[in-house]
């Protein structure tokens, strides 16, 4: 794999993970599932495929301080590409890419997000390997999940027929699905042929560069052209596509190749459940300084308190967080309204200082 350069693309904001994540301290660097942050079990997993040379890093200035402020030996150990200002998945791995290409043209590319729990590292490396094979044959990879509940955190992709090369069986990706309700994503787990998208791709960059002059001409012309004194303005212009709006829902090169790895997209609160272990009544803990939760007729809660006692009775499917002078709570099916909640913080000027 001595030609594989990988993406992390670690600037999201993390709006779903608030109060714990905020402008001045997202969730990249906090430690969710480990005692290490997000971005540095993205990095860990990345090493372990490919030299520190071939690693980049995607995010916008402040995001590049943040990640340094936190773990100073990147600073220098690293690469990192720089957008002016984050504009979704799309615009920066076209920027990514032809920044890449003018120090190693003509290389394979991973791209992964920095807020992924995977385990099984040696499983993961074995289907990127697999993926490097079947996108040398001119196609987009994307790996999917083999889905294990309904699950309306998560995009769907609907498969078709199998599709062998090189002895590695993938299957053709048909349709990207939106984040479905329930009831669709219990139909999606009965039929079959639906995988998690996972949001980690494998592709060339001959490949992924021809789709982005057919689908989104808009944005790698835009790149292309731009002088690097004018990126920042440019950027401001371009659209806030996701690369799956921007290129996979509408691309005929795509192949899907099932993932055995275990995978957590740590998106929200709600993945914590079904990552983290669970007491018998299935209420999850997360606590770096030893907190005690007791209960009484309580179930299915997510609690993030960092001190003391927390004490439940009668008690179901909430969110508990407190972070510094900020308490959270929240029904479980109603988190989907975090975003929704921040923007009208954001209309409040005394409430800022607990967005930031």
């Amino acid at each position: 794999m001595d030609n594989l350069r990988i993406i992390i693309l670690a600037g999201g904001k993390g709006e779903r993970f608030w109060p714990r994540s905020t402008r001045r301290k997202p969730k990249q660097v906090q430690k969710i599932y480990s005692q290490k942050t997000l971005i540095e079990e993205t990095i860990i997993r990345a090493r372990f495929i490919t030299n520190k040379e071939n690693i980049f890093i995607v995010c916008d200035p402040s995001f590049k301080q943040i990640i340094c402020k936190y773990h100073p030996q990147y600073k220098n150990e690293l690469n990192f590409i720089i957008e002016a200002i984050g504009a979704n998945t799309a615009p920066a791995i076209a920027l990514a890419t032809i920044e890449i290409e003018k120090l190693f043209p003509d290389s394979m590319y991973l791209v992964m997000p920095a807020d992924h729990y995977i385990s099984q590292k040696s499983i993961f490396k074995k289907t990127i390997q697999k993926a490097i094979k079947i996108a040398a044959k001119e196609y987009l990879v994307t790996l999917g999940i083999i889905p294990t509940r309904p699950c309306e955190e998560y995009g769907y992709i609907q498969t078709g027929k199998d599709i062998k090369r090189d002895k590695i069986t993938a299957k053709k990706a048909i349709h990207f699905k939106e984040k479905p309700k329930k009831n669709i994503a219990k139909k999606y787990l009965a039929q079959g042929n639906y995988f998690w998208n996972s949001g980690i791709f494998v592709w060339s960059a001959k490949v992924i560069l021809e789709e982005f002059h057919k689908h989104a001409p808009e944005i790698i012309k835009v790149i292309k052209s731009s002088k690097a004194k004018k990126l920042s303005s440019t950027f401001k212009k371009l659209p806030q596509l996701s690369i799956d709006f921007a290129i996979m829902e509408k691309s005929k090169q795509i192949l899907l190749l099932p993932a055995s790895f275990h995978w957590n997209d740590i998106g929200s609160w709600e993945s914590l459940h079904n990552l983290l272990a669970k007491d018998k009544s299935k209420n999850v803990l997360l606590s770096n300084k030893g907190t005690q939760l007791t209960q009484r007729f309580s179930k299915n809660n997510i609690i993030a308190v960092d001190k003391g006692l927390v004490a439940l009775i009668g008690i179901e499917d909430v969110v508990l967080v407190q972070e510094n002078d900020i308490i959270f709570l929240a029904k479980r099916d109603k988190l989907g309204e975090i975003k929704n909640y921040l923007n009208q913080l954001t209309k409040n000027p005394a409430l800022q200082k607990y967005i930031d």
